[in-house]
Protein backbone atom coordinates (compact mmCIF):
# COMPACT_ATOMS: atom_id res chain seq x y z
CA UNK A 1 0.00 0.00 0.00
CA UNK A 2 2.92 2.31 0.65
CA UNK A 3 5.38 1.55 -1.96
CA UNK A 4 7.90 4.26 -0.30
CA UNK A 5 7.53 3.13 2.93
CA UNK A 6 7.77 -0.45 2.27
CA UNK A 7 11.19 0.34 -0.47
CA UNK A 8 12.91 2.39 3.02
CA UNK A 9 11.88 -0.76 5.71
CA UNK A 10 13.46 -3.78 3.92
CA UNK A 11 16.58 -1.38 2.57
CA UNK A 12 17.05 -0.61 6.43
CA UNK A 13 16.11 -4.15 7.79
CA UNK A 14 18.29 -5.78 5.10
CA UNK A 15 21.32 -3.54 5.52
CA UNK A 16 21.42 -4.13 9.00
CA UNK A 17 20.90 -7.56 8.63
CA UNK A 18 24.05 -7.80 5.89
CA UNK A 19 26.26 -6.17 7.98
CA UNK A 20 25.50 -7.81 11.01
CA UNK A 21 27.43 -11.47 10.95
CA UNK A 22 30.59 -8.80 10.26
CA UNK A 23 30.36 -7.46 13.38
CA UNK A 24 29.51 -10.65 15.23
CA UNK A 25 32.08 -12.24 13.72
CA UNK A 26 34.92 -9.15 14.90
CA UNK A 27 33.56 -9.09 18.32
CA UNK A 28 33.23 -12.95 18.97
CA UNK A 29 36.75 -13.38 17.29
CA UNK A 30 34.96 -15.79 15.10
CA UNK A 31 36.39 -17.49 11.88
CA UNK A 32 34.96 -15.71 8.76
CA UNK A 33 33.03 -19.31 8.10
CA UNK A 34 31.91 -22.16 10.34
CA UNK A 35 34.48 -25.27 9.02
CA UNK A 36 33.25 -28.24 11.43
CA UNK A 37 35.72 -30.88 12.40
CA UNK A 38 35.17 -34.24 11.78
CA UNK A 39 35.01 -34.35 15.81
CA UNK A 40 32.44 -31.57 15.67
CA UNK A 41 30.41 -33.61 13.43
CA UNK A 42 31.22 -36.83 15.40
CA UNK A 43 29.75 -34.62 18.19
CA UNK A 44 26.41 -33.78 15.96
CA UNK A 45 27.60 -30.14 16.47
CA UNK A 46 26.51 -30.36 20.16
CA UNK A 47 27.96 -28.04 22.51
CA UNK A 48 30.03 -26.07 19.63
CA UNK A 49 30.28 -22.79 20.37
CA UNK A 50 31.32 -21.52 16.51
CA UNK A 51 28.10 -23.25 15.03
CA UNK A 52 25.11 -22.58 18.08
CA UNK A 53 26.01 -19.11 18.47
CA UNK A 54 27.80 -17.97 14.83
CA UNK A 55 26.31 -20.60 12.20
CA UNK A 56 22.66 -21.70 13.06
CA UNK A 57 21.17 -18.54 14.74
CA UNK A 58 18.01 -17.11 12.84
CA UNK A 59 19.71 -13.34 12.94
CA UNK A 60 23.24 -14.75 10.99
CA UNK A 61 20.72 -15.94 8.01
CA UNK A 62 18.12 -13.45 7.87
CA UNK A 63 19.69 -11.47 4.76
CA UNK A 64 19.32 -14.35 3.02
CA UNK A 65 15.56 -15.05 3.70
CA UNK A 66 15.02 -11.25 3.11
CA UNK A 67 16.91 -12.05 -0.19
CA UNK A 68 14.57 -14.70 -1.27
CA UNK A 69 11.50 -12.78 -0.12
CA UNK A 70 12.77 -9.03 -2.46
CA UNK A 71 13.07 -11.97 -5.48
CA UNK A 72 9.84 -13.06 -4.99
CA UNK A 73 8.15 -9.56 -4.46
CA UNK A 74 9.90 -8.48 -7.79
CA UNK A 75 8.86 -11.50 -9.76
CA UNK A 76 5.16 -10.01 -8.43
CA UNK A 77 5.68 -7.01 -10.01
CA UNK A 78 6.96 -7.94 -12.86
CA UNK A 79 4.06 -10.23 -13.59
CA UNK A 80 2.00 -7.92 -12.75
CA UNK A 81 3.00 -4.91 -14.76
CA UNK A 82 4.01 -7.57 -17.74
CA UNK A 83 7.75 -6.19 -17.59
CA UNK A 84 9.84 -7.81 -20.31
CA UNK A 85 12.78 -7.90 -18.38
CA UNK A 86 13.98 -10.48 -21.27
CA UNK A 87 14.20 -7.95 -23.49
CA UNK A 88 17.12 -5.87 -21.86
CA UNK A 89 20.59 -7.06 -23.06
CA UNK A 90 22.12 -5.36 -19.93
CA UNK A 91 19.97 -7.99 -17.73
CA UNK A 92 21.07 -10.80 -19.88
CA UNK A 93 24.44 -9.72 -19.34
CA UNK A 94 24.33 -9.62 -15.49
CA UNK A 95 22.66 -12.90 -15.62
CA UNK A 96 24.95 -15.34 -17.33
CA UNK A 97 28.17 -13.06 -15.69
CA UNK A 98 26.13 -14.38 -12.66
CA UNK A 99 27.61 -18.18 -13.18
CA UNK A 100 31.34 -18.11 -13.81
CA UNK A 101 31.41 -15.58 -10.92
CA UNK A 102 29.11 -17.67 -8.47
CA UNK A 103 31.77 -20.05 -9.32
CA UNK A 104 34.80 -17.83 -8.61
CA UNK A 105 32.92 -17.05 -5.18
CA UNK A 106 33.38 -20.74 -4.33
CA UNK A 107 36.82 -20.35 -4.57
CA UNK A 108 37.09 -16.86 -2.33
CA UNK A 109 37.87 -18.57 0.45
CA UNK A 110 40.77 -20.27 -0.61
CA UNK A 111 43.50 -17.70 1.01
CA UNK A 112 41.76 -18.19 4.38
CA UNK A 113 41.53 -22.07 3.96
CA UNK A 114 45.37 -21.58 3.09
CA UNK A 115 46.22 -19.58 6.05
CA UNK A 116 43.76 -21.27 8.21
CA UNK A 117 45.55 -21.92 11.02
CA UNK A 118 47.64 -18.43 10.97
CA UNK A 119 46.77 -15.56 13.01
CA UNK A 120 44.37 -13.29 10.55
CA UNK A 121 43.39 -9.75 9.92
CA UNK A 122 39.93 -9.41 11.97
CA UNK A 123 38.78 -6.93 9.98
CA UNK A 124 38.91 -8.40 6.54
CA UNK A 125 37.60 -11.48 7.97
CA UNK A 126 34.71 -9.94 9.66
CA UNK A 127 34.36 -8.10 6.26
CA UNK A 128 34.27 -11.42 4.58
CA UNK A 129 31.81 -12.83 6.86
CA UNK A 130 29.41 -9.98 6.23
CA UNK A 131 29.38 -10.28 2.54
CA UNK A 132 29.77 -14.28 2.00
CA UNK A 133 26.29 -16.07 2.50
CA UNK A 134 24.33 -12.38 1.76
CA UNK A 135 26.33 -12.02 -1.29
CA UNK A 136 25.44 -15.86 -2.29
CA UNK A 137 21.97 -15.42 -1.39
CA UNK A 138 21.66 -11.73 -3.50
CA UNK A 139 22.84 -14.05 -6.69
CA UNK A 140 20.87 -16.51 -6.42
CA UNK A 141 17.61 -14.34 -5.82
CA UNK A 142 18.72 -12.69 -9.12
CA UNK A 143 19.46 -15.91 -10.96
CA UNK A 144 16.01 -17.62 -9.88
CA UNK A 145 14.28 -14.07 -10.75
CA UNK A 146 16.23 -14.02 -14.62
CA UNK A 147 14.64 -17.56 -14.71
CA UNK A 148 11.23 -16.60 -13.93
CA UNK A 149 11.38 -14.18 -16.66
CA UNK A 150 12.33 -16.24 -19.39
CA UNK A 151 16.52 -15.87 -19.41
CA UNK A 152 18.36 -18.85 -19.34
CA UNK A 153 18.09 -20.93 -21.61
CA UNK A 154 19.27 -24.18 -20.50
CA UNK A 155 19.33 -23.45 -17.81
CA UNK A 156 15.91 -22.40 -17.39
CA UNK A 157 14.84 -25.76 -19.73
CA UNK A 158 16.54 -27.65 -16.98
CA UNK A 159 15.22 -25.95 -14.16
CA UNK A 160 11.20 -26.14 -15.27
CA UNK A 161 11.82 -30.41 -15.43
CA UNK A 162 8.12 -31.35 -13.85
CA UNK A 163 10.32 -33.27 -11.15
CA UNK A 164 11.22 -29.86 -9.64
CA UNK A 165 8.07 -28.36 -9.12
CA UNK A 166 7.52 -31.72 -6.61
CA UNK A 167 10.76 -30.94 -4.87
CA UNK A 168 10.07 -27.39 -4.98
CA UNK A 169 7.52 -27.79 -2.66
CA UNK A 170 9.59 -29.51 -0.26
CA UNK A 171 13.13 -27.92 -0.54
CA UNK A 172 12.23 -25.55 2.63
CA UNK A 173 11.25 -28.29 4.77
CA UNK A 174 14.11 -30.16 4.21
CA UNK A 175 16.28 -27.50 4.55
CA UNK A 176 14.40 -27.01 8.36
CA UNK A 177 14.26 -31.10 9.11
CA UNK A 178 18.38 -32.05 7.57
CA UNK A 179 20.20 -30.80 11.08
CA UNK A 180 17.66 -33.10 12.85
CA UNK A 181 18.06 -36.39 10.48
CA UNK A 182 21.68 -35.78 10.39
CA UNK A 183 22.05 -35.63 13.90
CA UNK A 184 19.94 -38.65 14.30
CA UNK A 185 22.48 -40.53 11.35
CA UNK A 186 25.27 -39.53 13.52
CA UNK A 187 24.25 -40.27 17.28
CA UNK A 188 23.20 -43.97 16.03
CA UNK A 189 26.64 -44.96 14.83
CA UNK A 190 28.13 -47.74 16.96
CA UNK A 191 31.54 -48.18 15.82
CA UNK A 192 34.34 -45.30 15.74
CA UNK A 193 33.34 -42.73 12.52
CA UNK A 194 36.60 -42.13 10.23
CA UNK A 195 35.98 -39.59 7.67
CA UNK A 196 36.67 -39.92 4.01
CA UNK A 197 34.98 -39.31 0.46
CA UNK A 198 33.12 -42.65 0.82
CA UNK A 199 31.85 -41.84 4.34
CA UNK A 200 31.09 -38.34 3.13
CA UNK A 201 28.91 -39.34 0.21
CA UNK A 202 26.77 -42.03 2.26
CA UNK A 203 26.24 -39.37 4.78
CA UNK A 204 25.23 -36.58 2.22
CA UNK A 205 22.72 -38.72 0.46
CA UNK A 206 21.11 -40.54 3.10
CA UNK A 207 20.43 -37.11 5.31
CA UNK A 208 19.18 -35.77 1.68
CA UNK A 209 17.01 -38.77 0.82
CA UNK A 210 15.61 -38.99 4.33
CA UNK A 211 14.73 -35.21 4.71
CA UNK A 212 13.04 -34.98 1.64
CA UNK A 213 10.80 -38.03 3.36
CA UNK A 214 10.28 -36.48 5.91
CA UNK A 215 9.58 -32.86 4.44
CA UNK A 216 6.45 -34.85 2.35
CA UNK A 217 5.50 -35.76 5.32
CA UNK A 218 5.43 -32.29 6.98
CA UNK A 219 3.83 -30.98 3.71
CA UNK A 220 1.04 -33.43 3.70
CA UNK A 221 0.26 -33.21 7.28
CA UNK A 222 0.46 -29.19 7.98
CA UNK A 223 1.76 -26.93 4.90
CA UNK A 224 -1.52 -27.90 2.29
CA UNK A 225 -3.79 -28.36 4.99
CA UNK A 226 -2.75 -24.73 5.94
CA UNK A 227 -2.53 -23.69 2.69
CA UNK A 228 -6.19 -24.94 2.01
CA UNK A 229 -7.26 -23.30 5.23
CA UNK A 230 -5.96 -19.86 4.19
CA UNK A 231 -7.48 -19.97 0.50
CA UNK A 232 -11.02 -20.45 2.93
CA UNK A 233 -10.09 -17.71 5.24
CA UNK A 234 -9.32 -15.19 2.04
Amino acid sequence: KWPQIRNWLFGCVGGFFYVLPGFIAYFGEYDPFFVPSPQTQKDSFIDDREFSEFYAPFHMNFACYLCGVLAAIANDEITTKQFKLHKYKLFQCLWYALIPFGVLWLFSAHPIYQHYYEDQPRFWNSVYAAIQRNSWALGLGVFVLGMSCKVGGLFRKFSYLPIFRILGRLTYGAFVIHIFVARIVLGTLRTPLYFGPGIMIYFVLSTLVVSYLLSLVLAVLVELPTSALLKLVR
